[in-house]
């Protein structure tokens, strides 16, 4: 077990992929132990986390659930696995300190991602400012909804996605998975859903792949577009077709 003590290390072993992350909250008053997860080191959820909340690597889940049993209680009272990844590990790659931490592997200037937390910060800003009442990281059945908001034009269910050092490949899976997402969630037709998406060049690369596309119309989507300077643009499906025609 180790701590980790910044931003670049999370973003190093998160990239890395292999062992797990703890998130401890066990110092933040009684409802702390709700959220102690334990997630994979790959899992979406670590992208969107930072140091200010104190962080522990494992390189496997037998180290994790033993030191988390002793130090944090049973497991599923003081502590739980990730619902998404289910803290399903590979065990950490034997390599150097100073392999796993190299800084010439980090974004050049310039290039840093537009991450997920990033951009469901800048939605739940622009949604508040415009009225709604927002909640986050909402359960139900099929998982976690990112941002649940209410407002006068009705009860919205949006999924979040952001970029990653993955590039156009993983911009594209991004996009794919939050589609297949929101369909597993639109069990309330007095529901509104809609996919939220940070407005970057592989975003757009991704869109131009949807031109024609009546997959849209017919599933009643609606999207939001992000962007770095704050603004947040949305579309129903029409609109998103007629926007993707000018990518």
């Amino acid at each position: 077990m180790k701590s980790v003590t910044s931003e670049i290390e999370l973003a190093q072993l998160h990239t890395a992929g292999n062992g797990l992350i703890y998130n401890d909250f066990s110092r933040m008053g009684s409802s702390g132990k709700d959220y102690n997860i334990l997630h994979t080191a790959f899992c979406t959820w670590v992208l969107r986390s930072n140091t200010n909340v104190p962080k522990f690597f494992f390189s496997d889940i037998d180290e994790a659930v033993s030191w988390l049993n002793r130090n944090r209680g049973k497991e599923g009272v003081n502590w739980k696995r990730c619902g998404t990844c289910r803290a399903m590990a590979r065990p950490a790659s034997k390599i150097s300190s100073e392999e796993l931490f190299d800084v010439t592997k980090m974004p050049m200037p310039g290039k840093t991602p537009f991450v997920e937390a990033e951009v469901e910060q800048l939605l739940v800003n622009d949604l508040r400012a415009n009225g709604y009442a927002v909640q986050m990281r909402l359960q139900v059945p099929s998982g976690i909804v990112d941002v649940a908001a209410s407002g006068q034009d009705g009860r919205w269910i949006i999924e979040v996605k952001g970029e990653d050092r993955g590039g156009y490949g993983s911009a594209e899976m991004n996009f794919q998975m939050g589609i297949g997402q929101l369909v597993s969630r639109m069990t309330d037709p007095s529901m509104t859903y809609a996919l939220a998406f940070p407005m970057t060049d592989d975003y757009k690369r991704v869109l131009r792949k949807y031109r024609g596309s009546l997959g849209f119309s017919r599933l009643g989507l609606w999207f939001f577009t992000v962007h770095r300077n704050a603004a947040v643009d949305k579309y129903d499906a029409p609109a998103m077709a007629a926007f993707i025609d000018t990518l």
